[in-house]
């Protein structure tokens, strides 16, 4: 199965761009296409806010680390793997990212996660799955579970989205993607699941049939050109500082 994951990577580092670009989308960045590219070719882009480039830059960086870790045979993923890619994904764009969320939110006015009594709760909850066998139910449950509770102050469907991909492709299983056209439909899926209108076994399968792919099968004839011409770089360079950083604050 090692060649299948290889194909996994190979396929993200073709549609790097893509990926990027339609993870930012989920969370309502306008940039388009060419502006993403641009934002990864040269950390700048017409028409975009710092906030919209620091979005998509961020999820370069947190992208790279994690497949950097999935091509990591040896990397054993617990719970500080989430909060590490909440730190990139929310670095310099999220006050408190990297922490569990320790305030009231509300998502789209209409849906008020709840606090656990304690934070720890949230941390044995992703310790539970990732020491189970990791399979497409579990991972994308653990999906539903991360952004149903909010266990960030923000960017939690992007960084549940990361880790996910990271997990699915050392699984040697897929890759979660959303297409810019389905954003809409992702969306009440989400709300719909928020808000109990449909249960956890629904939203896993609903994930798993519209939005869990082998292969990267959808891409718009038009972007194909625009994506081969993509020369970006997958691996990250900083994981081996956070590893450093991991084993130092071992059973903490």
């Amino acid at each position: 199965m090692k060649k299948y994951k290889n194909d996994l990577i190979r396929q993200v580092h073709d549609y790097f761009a893509l990926a990027i670009h339609e993870a930012a989308k989920i969370d309502g960045n306008s940039a388009t296409f060419d502006q993403t590219k641009d934002v990864l070719d040269f950390g700048r882009a017409s028409g975009l806010d710092d906030d919209e480039i620091k979005v998509i830059t961020n999820l370069k960086h947190a992208y790279q680390n994690a497949i950097s870790m999935a091509n990591d045979s040896t990397w054993k993923y617990d719970y500080k793997d989430v909060i590490y890619i909440n730190r990139l994904v929310g670095l310099d764009l999220i006050p408190g990212s990297s922490v569990f969320r320790y305030k009231d939110v509300t998502v789209g006015n209409i849906y008020h996660p709840p606090f656990p009594p304690t934070p720890e709760i949230w941390k044995e909850e992703i310790q539970n799955v990732l020491q189970a066998q990791l399979n497409i139910e579990a991972i994308l449950y653990l999906f539903g579970y991360m952004t149903k509770q909010q266990i960030f102050n923000n960017g939690n469907k992007r960084t549940a989205l990361v880790f996910c991909n990271s997990l699915l492709i050392s699984a040697e299983i897929g890759f979660i993607n959303v297409p810019v056209q389905s954003k809409n439909e992702f969306s009440k899926l989400l709300t719909s699941f928020y808000t109990d209108k449909i249960d956890e076994q629904t939203f896993i399968n609903s994930m798993k049939n519209k939005w869990f792919i082998k292969e990267f099968e959808h891409i718009d004839e038009s972007l194909k050109n625009k994506i081969k011409n993509s020369t970006f770089s997958t691996s990250s360079s900083t994981l081996e500082e956070y590893k450093r950083e991991k084993a130092n604050t071992k059973g903490q």
